[in-house]
């Protein structure tokens, strides 16, 4: 282990850590976006920091200031650069805590936004080549800025912790972007279990693929669905002149436990694993209603293959429990997640069957397993029918969803 991290006290180990280390001790001690002009900038200038500018300026010092954190810092920062997903970057990851008697720990606290905000920068400039307007490069760079906020609020303090790094310190991708309502990302190699085709009249088809189902149509060892009995591989096999699988029934969302053969005079293949798609994101806030999302979807669709000609987008696809089917039965037929609904085809997927929870109730969890629902709240229709349909063993899940570029 090297010394920053023998003085730190943490164990970070990566792939890309010595050159990036090296790379760090080669800079100077204080790089340009480690001071108050780069923050400056990036407020007044571009506008990115609108509700945490004062807190980033009264942390910059503490990093500045303490030669390990800095180090640190900027040995980040040529992580992120890798443009690496966050398990393709760091085998191990934790950040440093102020050490004991620490008057003012600001610095070990947001320590790691940093690196996050020195990329904002060549984030935009090389997304602006592309052609990308600034309303959208605006909105697409205000992440950073709303999950500073976020993790602020909830541990109390200003703090940007290990968890938020995780997640969303390695988004530093220039395939990100936010436009109108939704977020949207290129999903180069895509993976769904299946395989989908579309007929003259412009119907489609999902036959199941490389996944075994359980019984109840959902893939096996989905929350609920763990139990071996019954379950069966959903192979799929393409002849001269047919192809071959288990399909999905759309009003359920489900894999039928009976092969379907599709004639190749009448179907045609869509989408099947390896295209590159578009992957849909839905930003947390605000209003999800059917004109916006249309809008956002057309303007998409305008953007990515301007602005980005090298790619051969197939299909925006999202996973994402507002595509269950249940909600059907829980919501009025005006509802904007039933509206958000239209024009997916769905896939089953391997769920866990925890976003309802977290975005409904607030609950983070790694299993429903650890949910009271006893004790969970009814202070809407909607908390109140996810709340009956768990007590009786019906979980809202997520589906993936495919939809035509």
């Amino acid at each position: 282990m090297n010394d920053i991290r023998d003085i730190l006290h943490i164990n970070i180990q990566s792939p890309y850590w010595d050159e990036a280390y090296a790379s760090a001790l080669a800079e100077p001690d204080v790089p340009e976006w480690l001071t108050e002009n780069y923050i400056d900038t990036l407020y007044t200038k571009y506008g990115l920091l609108p509700k945490t500018y004062e807190t980033v300026l009264k942390a910059l010092p503490f990093v500045q200031n303490e030669p390990a954190l800095c180090l640190l810092a900027k040995t980040l920062y040529h992580i992120l650069a890798t443009k690496k997903g966050f398990k393709a970057a760091f085998t191990e990851f934790e950040l440093p805590k102020a050490p004991e008697g620490t008057q003012n720990t600001l610095g070990y606290d947001c320590v790691a936004i940093f690196p996050v905000l020195a990329h904002l920068l060549p984030s935009w400039n090389e997304l602006k080549a592309r052609g990308i307007e600034d309303d959208v490069l605006t909105a697409s760079l205000f992440w950073a800025d709303s999950l500073f906020y976020q993790c602020t609020e909830k541990a109390g303090k200003p703090c940007f912790d290990e968890g938020f790094f995780k997640s969303y310190g390695v988004a530093i991708y220039l395939n990100h972007l936010i436009i109108g309502r939704l977020r949207f990302e290129i999903h180069e190699n895509s993976e769904r279990p299946a395989r989908i085709f579309q007929n003259a009249n412009g119907e489609y088809c999902v036959l199941m693929e490389n996944t075994t189902l359980h019984r109840s149509g959902h893939i096996l060892g989905a929350y609920g669905c763990m139990d071996e009995d019954g379950a069966y591989a959903a192979d799929f096999k393409e002849t001269e002149t047919t192809y071959e699988g288990y399909a999905v029934d759309q009003n359920t969302g489900l894999a039928q436990n009976a092969r379907t053969v599709l004639s190749k005079t009448d179907w045609t293949p869509v989408y099947q694993s390896g295209y590159t798609a578009i992957k849909v994101h839905i930003p947390y806030g605000g209003k999800l209603d059917k004109e916006n999302c249309a809008a956002s979807y057309a303007r998409a669709k305008e953007i990515f293959k301007r602005c980005f000609p090298e790619y051969d987008f197939k299909c925006f696809l999202i996973c994402c429990w507002m595509l269950s089917p249940v909600l059907r039965e829980l919501l009025k037929p005006e509802s904007n997640i039933l509206a958000f609904q239209e024009g997916f085809t769905l896939i089953p997927a391997k769920s866990g069957a925890t976003d309802a929870f977290l975005y409904v109730f607030g609950i983070e969890t790694s299993s429903v397993s650890d949910i009271d629902l006893e004790k969970l709240p009814e202070n809407n229709s909607l908390q109140r029918g996810i709340k009956q349909k768990s007590l009786q063993g019906e979980y809202i899940h997520q589906f993936n969803g495919f939809k035509p570029f």
